[in-house]
């Protein structure tokens, strides 16, 4: 059984390097970053997003060799704040380059369909591709499921990818909203989870 743990300083590195695979080809990131170099890119994005921010509130779970991981964010937390972006945000616009217009565009559209609700936030999940579909996905997510069932509290999250609303349909997740991003860009999905759901 693949053990589940919460991140750790030392873990920075592989995480960066699990989650810019994962996400190498996913519609939104492909989107949403500037496409040279983009591999590079994502990971200086996951480690300041991942490592740094959302680790700082122990949301980031992940298996031993960090193959998945799973990033929250709390109740209460919307996303990084002015400490956050002044120590970060000129790197933030480096590593987005010229993608930032769509990248801003994408926030605006996303951010009205978080619930109003104290929940917890699924910012980003993700399985290096030498282990997918090998169930190390769920895994990773359950313990802020298991959280979010013994606190009463929703989980949410969005997609940009038919395989992933089946994903999260399956650990108990409903699509609540669909949007499109200006300019032709992909189609997301909004998921929401009632605690207890799926079980």
């Amino acid at each position: 059984m693949t053990h589940v743990r919460l991140f750790e300083p030392g873990d920075a590195t592989q995480v960066a390097v699990t989650m810019a695979r994962a996400f190498a080809e996913y519609p939104y990131t492909v989107w949403t970053v500037q496409a040279e170099n983009r591999h590079e890119r994502l990971r200086g994005l996951y480690t300041l997003f991942v490592a740094e921010f959302a680790a700082s509130f122990d949301g980031v779970w992940v298996t031993d060799d960090c193959a998945a991981v799973a990033s929250w964010l709390p109740p209460g937390v919307i996303g990084p704040d002015e400490s956050f972006l002044a120590r970060h945000g000129a790197t933030f616009t480096e590593l987005i380059g010229d993608r930032l217009p769509a990248h801003l565009a994408a926030s605006e559209v996303i951010d009205p369909h978080r619930p109003a609700e104290p929940h917890w936030y699924l910012a980003s999940m993700g399985t290096h591709p030498d282990w997918w579909n090998r169930g190390l996905g769920t895994r990773v997510l359950r313990p802020v499921l298991d959280r979010c069932d013994a606190e009463g509290l929703p989980a949410f999250t969005e997609t940009s990818t038919e395989d992933n609303v089946r994903f999260y349909r399956r650990n108990g997740f409903d699509v609540v909203a669909e949007a499109d991003l200006p300019d032709g860009g992909p189609h997301l999905w909004f998921l929401h989870r009632n605690p207890g759901a799926g079980r």
